[in-house]
């Protein structure tokens, strides 16, 4: 039985080598965004006596905020930062969840992603239905209450893994289509040393990926390529461009604190954690993060340093390469991992964590007419 060491961190992306535009270059250049003034939501204004530790967030017709600490809960707040209320816990009864994977909107519901089941809640924090549901659910996007994309792995007859980028039904444990994988790289979506698994998302190449609903259309990329591709649902390969972006050597001091994320693998399995040291590739992965736009556009996060990010690069639906939006210093010095920032059709939010402090972030985009209302 394979032994899985540690998920220290998780995102999505992927690649295809087949004929598409090559060293695309934005049609607009750079353009700053521009904020209103952010909401901001403190842990400690939920207990000032034990504030909750906010883990991640999702916008929908009010903001849900995940705390792990000391509890497992999810916070509702209205669009003005109003604590309305609080749900889910940590248990087997209804409602409740051994761990958490994920969560997400879907239109008017809340969906809550477990390794044993989903949980389908009303905005309001009650409870609509729960389902069984037995795969890793880290990678997931579900379309609508039936349908969802999923990263998986699969074992050959000679035990090795494949990483495969496919379209299930919640009715059927085969997938209805294989949207991506690569039989030839064998690497992906997992670390092999000495015949136990390990996911990093620094050191370990992945397939990343994003769904633009409205076009019901996906984008994937390899994060150590530099070329995405546009696919349909059944996997029909639109569109590949190929983007000029640059390698960034991996220097001592960025090399030092990735490793320092990793303290309490090195405690549990220090051996083990020797070897992944070594596994540390010599430049950054091009492609970290394809996220979400409104309007069915999306951006794609490229490195060029350790926590440190480019100027985020906006396409549409079609794969034309728009522009590249330069986010203020002040955004980018909070955002260590972009899978933490998302965007909505008003701007984008994230969580802070900084020692004790623990804040939710929200900027309106007050350009940008065409993707933000």
């Amino acid at each position: 039985m394979r032994n899985i060491i540690g998920c220290l961190v998780f995102l999505n992306v992927l690649f295809l080598q087949v004929t598409g535009d090559v060293g695309a270059k934005p049609k607009h250049g750079v353009i700053k965004i521009e904020f209103e003034k952010p909401l901001i939501i403190d842990s400690i204004s939920v207990d000032k006596n034990d504030p909750p530790m906010f883990a991640r967030a999702r916008r929908a017709s009010g903001i849900f905020i995940l705390a792990e600490k000391p509890e497992l809960k999810i916070y509702r707040f209205n669009n003005e930062g109003k604590l309305l209320n609080s749900f889910l816990s940590q248990g087997e009864g209804r409602g409740e969840v051994k761990s958490l994977q994920d969560f997400q909107p879907i239109d008017d519901t809340l969906l809550v992603k477990a390794r044993e089941k989903l949980i389908y809640f009303n905005s309001d924090g009650s409870i609509i239905q729960e389902r069984k549901f037995n795969q890793e659910a880290y990678h997931s996007v579900f379309l609508n209450d039936e349908t969802y994309i999923n990263k998986i792995l699969e074992w050959d007859d000679s035990q090795k893994p494949i990483r495969k980028l496919a379209l299930f039904s919640l009715a059927d444990k085969k997938p209805n289509s294989v949207l991506w994988e690569r039989p030839d790289r064998r690497d992906l979506g997992i670390t092999m040393i000495k015949g136990n698994m390990v996911y990093h998302l620094w050191i370990t190449p992945d397939v990343r990926f994003t769904y633009l609903k409205q076009s019901k259309r996906v984008v994937c990329a390899l994060s150590d390529s530099k070329t995405l591709c546009l696919k349909d649902l059944s996997g029909n390969i639109l569109k590949t461009v190929t983007l000029d972006l640059h390698e960034i050597d991996i220097e001592e001091h960025d090399k030092e604190s990735l490793l320092e994320g990793m303290a309490m693998f090195k405690r549990r399995a220090p051996e083990l954690y020797k070897e992944l040291v070594t596994r540390v590739p010599k430049k950054f992965f091009p492609i970290m993060a394809l996220k979400q736009l409104p309007h069915d556009h999306f951006a794609l996060f490229t490195p060029i340093g350790y926590a440190k990010y480019d100027n985020i690069k906006v396409f549409d639906h079609n794969l034309d390469y728009l522009y590249d939006l330069k986010l203020p210093n002040t955004i980018l010095d909070k955002m260590v991992d972009p899978s933490k920032m998302n965007f909505f059709e008003k701007g984008l939010y994230f969580i802070e964590t900084s020692g004790d402090e623990n804040r939710y972030f929200e900027y309106h985009v007050k350009n940008l007419k065409n993707i933000f209302n």
